[in-house]
C-alpha cells in the first residue's frame, strides 16, 4: 500500500467538515527536504506543488487544491517546485533539508 495518498479536487463540503481551512498554514520554500510522520498527517495544499516519494513507492505529485493524506511512521522526500502552501494537521512533524 501507498504510504502517500492524494485526492484531487476534494468538495468545498469534505474540507469543511474536515475544518482543513482552519488548519495551521505551513509554507516550504523550492528545494528538497526529508520529512518523518509519527502520527497521520493530513494537508491540503493552497498553492505550490512538489513530488514525493516514499521508500520504494511511486512518486507522488501534488498541486494547488490536492488534499494528501501521509500514513504513520512514512519517512519520504519532497522535492518541491513551486512554493508550497499547506494547511495540515499535524504540523509538529519533522520536515526538514535534506
Amino acid at each position: 500500500m501507498n504510504q502517500v495518498l492524494v485526492e484531487a479536487d476534494p468538495s468545498p463540503m469534505k474540507l469543511e467538515i474536515m475544518g482543513a481551512e482552519e488548519w495551521p498554514l505551513l509554507i516550504h520554500a523550492q528545494g528538497t527536504y526529508q520529512h518523518s510522520v509519527s502520527a497521520t498527517e493530513t494537508s491540503y495544499i493552497v498553492d505550490g506543488s512538489a513530488t514525493i516519494v516514499s521508500g520504494d513507492s511511486i512518486p507522488v505529485l501534488v498541486n494547488e487544491g490536492d488534499l494528501l493524506t501521509i500514513m504513520p511512521d512514512t519517512k519520504c522526500v519532497w522535492t518541491i517546485t513551486k512554493a508550497i502552501h499547506r494547511h495540515c494537521d499535524s504540523p509538529r512533524n519533522s520536515f526538514t533539508n535534506g
